[in-house]
């Protein structure tokens, strides 16, 4: 409760610590700009791999499903 009385969560020093970041992030852009640029080439062919095996996935679940409600009408005849 004490921080609170000193003003820690006040909407300026809020502004202060988001410049600070930013400005800090800006100055140490160089060290972390390529792992970035890394992770996103790796993001970028990892995608659409995962897209495809996710879209394989939810069409074999949709067909055992699709197939067990058949097997089902028909066992209720």
């Amino acid at each position: 409760m004490a921080s609170l009385e000193r003003g820690a969560f006040t909407p300026e020093r809020t502004m202060e610590h988001t410049t600070t970041a930013v400005a800090a992030s800006a100055v140490t852009t160089p060290i972390w700009l390529p792992w970035l640029q890394t992770a996103s080439e790796t993001a970028a062919m990892i995608a659409p791999i995962l897209g495809l095996v996710w879209l394989l996935i939810q069409i074999f679940s949709k067909s055992i499903e699709t197939i067990q409600r058949m097997k089902d009408r028909k066992n209720e005849d």
